[in-house]
């Protein structure tokens, strides 16, 4: 009776709603947590259906977004792969946060058009509420696209974080690192001055960063090898499942102002989660999240201001744009500490053609290591 209620409220509420579009569509996996980020064209309503306990090892939530409708077939084949995987289990990676016990928590995840009692899209969670916690929240991206992501937090893994996570990280050379080229292949990004692409910026200086950090004794990896186009979940799951310790993005920026220059560093700002279900320790994901992101915050800080004294060596005037708090489905989807540092703008000419050389994108690249290595320092 409370179910057909509630179905009837949805109802009369959203009758005469306007379409939303379901654009994107990412699952990033993780062996802390897997985030499931979804881009609509207006901030999406999201109503939670309670959950229904069936076993001691099993319970159900449901969450409507109604009148919404998937609107592109890349979300479309992102959903059709999530549905056939069924029921999901993780191994804990060989990093140096985890010990090597493995952990199996489990769910399964189901995500369809409905056009009964209403239209709209249903997503639905079954799920082990002793190993797994599941949280959402809506959210404005670093581009101001609406969306929603839902966590699943495994909380055999973050027993064995919990200490880890109420005490200073202590990073040393063999640090594990993986430095993010932005977009790549047929995503170009921003194309600026003279054709310059963003992809070929971040592909240039990621590969100096690398070299640099490699050179000073961390273990490095690159999320692609040439001008390849790699979806932005797959780039995370990647960085998550290797056990990275580090995970630092880097792009270059675009204005419809011509003169607007300057460098700037964002790190994750995730509104307050909704918790779905209280199970067993249900505060250790919080803590988590809390520490990653504290930990994000001082990473910007170290890599902004390393970077920007290397420029401004050479490159006095060029403008602190500072750093900042934002969400990026790159920042969203990863399990340790993360930034995106943009390098500069293609849109002002002088920016762009800086960034198009060699000396300038050393320069950046050795101050982006220089901020890592600082970093690392301090917890080492």
């Amino acid at each position: 009776m409370r179910y057909c209620t509630l179905l009837l409220l949805l109802m009369c509420a959203t009758a005469h709603a306007q379409l939303n579009k379901l654009n994107r569509f990412f699952y990033h996996r993780g062996a802390i947590t897997d985030n499931i980020g979804c881009y609509f064209a207006e901030r999406p309503v999201v109503n939670l259906i309670p959950v229904r306990k069936v076993a001691e090892n099993q319970a159900v939530v449901k969450f409507m977004i109604p009148k919404a409708k998937v609107s592109s077939a890349e979300a479309r084949a992102a959903i059709d792969r999530i549905n056939k995987e069924g029921r999901i289990t993780h191994n804990a990676p060989g990093s140096q946060q985890l010990n090597q016990t493995q952990v199996t928590p489990w769910y399964k995840i189901q995500v369809a058009e409905v056009t009964t009692p209403i239209d709209g899209i249903m997503f639905q969670f079954s799920f082990d509420p002793r190993k797994v916690r599941i949280t959402y929240a809506t959210f404005n991206s670093i581009q101001q696209q609406p969306g929603v992501v839902f966590q699943l937090h495994h909380l055999d893994v973050l027993e064995q974080l919990k200490d880890h996570n109420s005490a200073p990280h202590r990073l040393a050379k063999g640090t594990r690192i993986v430095i993010d080229q932005g977009h790549g292949g047929e995503d170009s990004g921003a194309v600026g001055h003279f054709n310059i692409r963003e992809k070929d910026i971040a592909y240039q200086v990621g590969a100096k960063v690398a070299q640099h950090l490699q050179h000073a004794g961390f273990t490095v990896a690159t999320t692609r090898a040439h001008d390849v186009f790699v979806p932005l979940d797959e780039r995370t799951t990647f960085a998550n499942e290797w056990g990275a310790d580090l995970f630092v993005s880097i792009h270059a920026n675009s204005s419809p102002r011509p003169t607007t220059a300057g460098i700037e560093t964002y790190f994750l700002n995730l509104p307050a989660t909704v918790d779905v279900y209280t199970a067993n320790h249900h505060n250790m994901s919080q803590q988590r999240q809390t520490w990653r992101d504290e930990q994000s915050a001082i990473l910007a800080q170290n890599v902004h201001q390393l970077t920007l004294n290397s420029i401004h060596r050479n490159y006095p005037n060029v403008p602190d744009l500072k750093v900042k708090k934002a969400i990026s489905q790159v920042l969203l989807g990863t399990n340790m500490p993360s930034v995106l540092i943009e390098l500069g703008f293609l849109s002002n000419e002088q920016e762009a053609i800086r960034l198009n050389t060699t000396t300038y994108q050393d320069t950046l690249a050795r101050g982006i290591c220089d901020g890592i290595t600082q970093y690392c320092a301090k917890y080492a």
